[in-house]
Formats: C-alpha cells, sequence, structure tokens
C-alpha cells in the first residue's frame, strides 16, 4: 500500500465521519475536555409521492368532437391520452401532453368557421383555458411529485466520504436545464414552444443521480453536529482562560494553533466550504422552478420545504450557517486569547 501510494499518488479513502471524530478528539486532548454527546437527530423525511401531488381537473372533450376538427392535431392528442399507455402516463409525459395539447388548439382555433364551429370553439375554449390555468400544477407534478425528486432526496443515500465526488453540481446542472426546458416550453410565453420529451426525461434522470440532496441534508446535519460538540470544547476552555491563562502564547496554545492549521483549515474547512457553497445554489436553483410553476405546493411539502429546502433561518441549511459562523468565532476567541490568530502578534 505504500509503494502504491508513493508510485501512483493512490490513498486509502477517507471516512467522513472518521474524520470529524478525528477533530473532536484533537481538541479534547488540548482542550483536556470531555468531548459533548451528540444530539444528531433523524432528518425529516420527504412527504411520499401522493402526498406531493397536487390535483387537476380531469375534464376532457369527446373524442368523436376531436375526430371532426380537420387540419388539427388535437384528434390525435385526445386519442393518445384515452389509450392504455396515455392513461398511465408520468406526471413528466402528462406535463408535455398538456403543453402540446394548449398550443395546439391555440392553432388549431383559428382555422374554425366562427359561423358553422361555434359550439366546437367553444368546447374548445373552455377546456383550453382550464388546462392553460393548470399548466403550474403539471409543472410542479412533473418536478416535485416525480420518482426522480424522491430519488434526489432520498434518506438512504450514503454519507459520502470527503474523496469523493460531489454530486450536487450535477444537481445543480440539471435543474438549471430544467428551468432552461420549462421557461422555453410554456404556452402561457410568447412564441409557444413544444416541449421536448427526450430532454426533460434527460434533465429529470441527471436530477436523480447519486441522491445529492439526501447527501447534503446528511452532510449537513452530520457536520452540524460536530462544529455544535467542538464549539462548546472551545467556549468553555476559552471561558475559563485554560489555554492562555495570562493572554499570551503558551505551549498548549501552540498545540491548539496546530489543531486549528492541519485539522480545522487543513480537513474540516476544505469539506465544508463546498458543502455550504454547492448548497446555497442547488436550494436556490429548486426555488426558481418551485416559483416557475407559480403554485402553491400541497401541505405536507410547505412544510418540508420551509425546514429542508429553504435557507431562512428556521431552516436546516440556515441553522447550519448559523452554527458554522458560531464555530469560527469560537477558534476566534481561542486563538485571539493567546495572541495566535493568523496575522496576530
Amino acid at each position: 500500500m505504500l509503494l502504491c501510494s508513493v508510485l501512483l499518488g493512490c490513498t486509502p479513502e477517507r471516512d467522513a465521519e472518521s474524520m470529524l471524530e478525528n477533530y473532536l478528539w484533537r481538541l479534547s486532548n488540548v482542550l483536556e475536555l470531555d468531548v459533548p454527546a451528540s444530539t444528531l437527530s433523524t432528518l425529516t423525511p420527504l412527504p411520499r409521492t401522493r402526498d406531493r401531488r397536487l390535483s387537476v381537473s380531469a375534464f376532457e372533450i369527446g373524442l368523436l368532437d376531436f375526430l371532426s376538427v380537420q387540419g388539427c392535431s388535437l384528434g390525435e392528442l385526445v386519442g393518445y391520452r384515452n389509450s392504455s399507455l396515455g392513461r398511465v402516463m408520468p406526471d413528466s409525459q402528462r406535463l408535455v401532453y398538456e403543453i402540446d395539447f394548449v398550443d395546439s388548439v391555440d392553432r388549431c382555433v383559428p382555422r374554425l368557421d366562427p359561423q358553422s364551429d361555434v359550439e366546437l370553439i367553444h368546447q374548445l375554449s373552455t377546456v383550453r383555458d382550464r388546462k392553460y390555468a393548470e399548466i403550474g400544477i403539471h409543472f410542479w407534478n412533473a418536478i416535485f411529485a416525480g420518482p426522480e425528486f424522491g430519488q434526489l432526496f432520498s434518506a438512504s443515500a450514503a454519507l459520502p466520504n470527503p474523496d469523493q465526488v460531489d454530486q450536487t453540481p450535477a444537481a445543480l446542472a440539471a435543474s438549471q436545464q430544467l428551468l432552461a426546458l420549462l421557461s422555453h416550453s410554456d404556452p402561457r410565453a410568447a412564441p409557444a414552444l413544444a416541449l421536448d420529451r427526450a430532454q426533460l426525461e434527460s434533465a429529470l434522470a441527471q436530477l436523480s443521480a447519486g441522491g445529492a440532496g439526501g447527501q447534503l441534508r446528511q452532510r449537513i446535519a452530520v457536520l452540524q453536529d460536530t462544529l455544535v460538540r467542538a464549539t462548546l470544547m472551545l467556549n468553555q476552555a476559552t471561558d475559563a482562560r485554560a489555554i492562555c491563562p495570562m493572554q499570551r502564547p503558551t505551549e498548549r496554545g501552540r498545540t491548539l494553533r496546530n489543531v486549528f492549521d492541519l485539522f480545522f483549515a487543513g480537513d474540516i474547512q476544505p469539506y465544508a466550504v463546498p458543502i455550504f457553497n454547492h448548497g446555497v445554489l442547488l436550494l436556490d436553483a429548486l426555488t426558481a422552478l418551485r416559483e416557475r410553476g407559480a403554485v402553491s405546493p400541497p401541505p405536507a411539502m410547505q412544510g418540508f420545504w420551509q425546514q429542508a429546502l429553504g435557507t431562512d433561518k428556521s431552516s436546516e441549511f440556515g441553522r447550519f450557517k448559523r452554527v458554522w459562523q458560531g464555530h469560527i468565532k469560537a477558534w476566534q476567541d481561542a486563538l485571539g486569547a493567546c495572541q495566535l490568530m493568523p496575522g496576530q502578534g
């Protein structure tokens, strides 16, 4: 193994939990304090699929009426919707269908005779307006009620090790691709464009790959627990003036500075900063997708969104940010009392 490491540059994969526990152990040793007990709790799970879905109208025009419309593609669309495959189409494909339907009606009605097709024009316009009003609901269901979103925030996603590739940028790219697709295919925008089925399914598949959202939540929870415990030890030692009683550098103070350099700046910071940066971008992208549909989420998702997908003070991410800032301050106070902060002295 040593020969492999030297000649090939291959090193054993680091374990995230071991790295965090080592950080606590190093602090405990130099501060001569017991590591506080963990308060890590189970994360609130993503609501079930049925609790994430918004209901839509089941109203459809009869097939015969559509077949009587010459020169339009509505008969084909409704025929597919009434087929065995059309009746069980996933939410992502239902979104494509609804966009195609509204767009087709908008192109079809001007071709009809306003004198002889009065009833048909009225029927088409009635259904078109209802479907038009529900496009945002289909946006929501396709993205947030689909299996891909469930996989994105799977609670079974393993906590990645520091040396593993972070899946969050891939999920972020998929979110941005979805936003671009949906922004250019909404019949409420002009001009209306068809939504490419293949591109939509590809973006959704990329969104779910790796369970980046679930990993992000786990990383935040475990890291936050570590930082809270480490901050308690640093604050306790600082308040007791146990490291540098005369507020001058001591041997223990210099050892603490080594822990800061090697294990906080060397391990924890490089691990935490991408989590923070990528997390903000991913949550912002998901919020942009939600706002694109301009609908209120189901009650179960409103609470989950505020807690797990928000970035305000009451959210998981907001609490993590405050804990991170509190830990930085604890280091500043501890090393500052010894005149050992970087750039000090």
